[in-house]
């Protein structure tokens, strides 16, 4: 018969144990749930917008800017909380072109248009009442508001 010192480490033991499987499946199963991170896309959009942020920072605006934000989905799908695409490339045009903080908005004096698709460009203006301040290419505006 087992005295009761080793009757306790026995049981702290087992339980430890158990509550290191029950931590690693825990972790395990919480890591095959998370989006994969696809860093290049990052490393992409931070290329395609560099020209806009010299842009930005010629005109004063690399500290403490503070500028509009449009895209080919509407407002809504921009919100950092929204599981679309729409959601993910503003929060990656927030951190390409930090820190300057980007609004959600088209109703700035200045709105960055993150516009692949020749198509999308002429229906955003026109909606929002924005004119072309500079074209960087691959998509990247720079807009105004229209007079």
């Amino acid at each position: 018969m087992l005295d009761a010192r080793t009757r306790d480490r026995i049981g702290a033991a087992a339980l430890t144990l158990v509550g290191a499987t029950i931590l690693i499946l825990l972790i395990v199963q919480t890591s095959r749930s998370l989006p994969s991170w696809d860093g290049e896309a990052v490393t992409i959009l931070e290329r395609r917008l560099a020209p806009l942020r010299a842009d930005l920072a010629a005109r004063g605006l690399s500290e403490t800017g503070k500028v509009g934000y449009v895209s080919r989905v509407s407002q809504g799908e921009n919100l950092p909380g929204d599981s679309s695409s729409g959601g993910r490339d503003f929060l990656a045009a927030q951190y390409a072109l930090a820190p300057i903080l980007l609004v959600n908005s088209p109703d700035l004096p200045l709105v960055i248009g993150d516009l692949p698709g020749p198509e999308s460009v002429a229906p955003i203006l026109s909606a929002n009442r924005l004119a072309i301040e500079t074209d960087h290419g691959s998509g990247a505006y720079l807009l105004r508001r229209a007079e």
